[in-house]
């Protein structure tokens, strides 16, 4: 039988027992006795489908679905950013839209950019042209470079080129408030700023500074450690105890420089400006 499991890292069994199961079987036999077992764990129910590969397609779909749909709010975040209008605002406002189910824009990691390629595979096999899900990928595969991108504008304010400037990574984790750095896109991050001659610190509160440097990040021992000297702080991922953070302390920890670039959207721009930062942020208007 295949039963794809419906479940995100942090919150696996709250989404086994809640979300039904959709269950293909070999056989009628082997789909009751899965129906029976999965019948005990779950309270969402039993979705019953013709076999195997329509059980394995299903999961595909729903992961290429959300890689369609954060690619959508992106390109809309690209937009809004070009146009001077904050997406935030307009996000909120369209999906008051009982239809409109607009994603926040950022970086996507994690299992979800894997799926459309061995979905776009299977298609090739095909004969089949999947254009849609081929474009959403390229969206999202470049919003890596956009960060950067992000930074130097940012940095540019102070006359301070990338070349040689000090960025501080916060968040490897590739879902907010989860422990789970597989499919991070700090990984990039890292890869890029370095190849363009900034030096780079990663800091995550959800991990340990060994296990940082056990997964092979140039770690700062704490946040302090992690933000002093620096001139920019790239929030990758929007974990809640970011949220918390005194921003003008960290300022002062930092160059005359200091700029924000929130890609995890974790503080309002103006917020940030009080702070003495200048900011830029995935689909908001920037402040400087």
């Amino acid at each position: 039988m295949n039963s794809p499991t419906r479940a995100a890292p942090g919150r696996i069994l709250q989404d086994l027992t809640a979300y039904a199961r959709v269950v293909g079987g070999i056989n009628e036999q082997s789909f009751k006795a899965a129906s029976l077992v999965l019948g005990t764990i779950t309270k969402g129910g039993i979705v019953k489908v013709r076999d195997l590969r329509t059980a394995e397609t299903t999961k595909l779909f729903e992961n290429v679905y959300r890689d369609v749909c954060l690619a959508l709010s992106n390109d809309f975040g690209l937009l809004c950013e070009k146009i001077k209008v904050d997406y935030l605002e307009a996000q909120s406002a369209a999906n008051t839209q009982p239809f409109c189910h607009l994603l926040r824009p950022g970086v996507v990691g994690g299992h979800i950019p894997k799926d459309p390629y061995l979905l776009l595979w299977e298609a090739e096999n095909a004969g089949a042209k999947l254009g849609l899900v081929t474009s959403a990928r390229k969206i999202n595969d470049k919003m890596p470079e956009h960060a950067v991108q992000l930074t130097r504008d940012a940095l540019s304010k102070h006359q301070k080129p990338l070349r040689r400037a000090k960025i501080a990574l916060l968040g490897v984790s590739y879902s907010p408030n989860t422990k789970e750095h597989r499919g991070s896109a700090v990984d990039k991050l890292v890869e890029l700023f370095t190849d363009k001659g900034a030096m780079v610190r990663v800091f995550d509160p959800l991990y340990t500074y060994k296990e940082l440097k056990d997964l092979g990040y140039p770690a700062g021992r704490s946040l302090m450690k992690a933000v002093e000297g620096t001139d920019c702080m790239v929030i990758v991922v929007g974990h809640s105890r970011f949220r918390r953070l005194n921003w003008r302390k960290l300022k002062l920890l930092m160059t005359k420089s200091a700029a924000i670039v929130d890609m995890g959207h974790v503080i309002e721009p103006e917020k940030a400006a009080k702070a003495g930062f200048v900011y830029r942020g995935a689909g908001r208007r920037g402040v400087d």
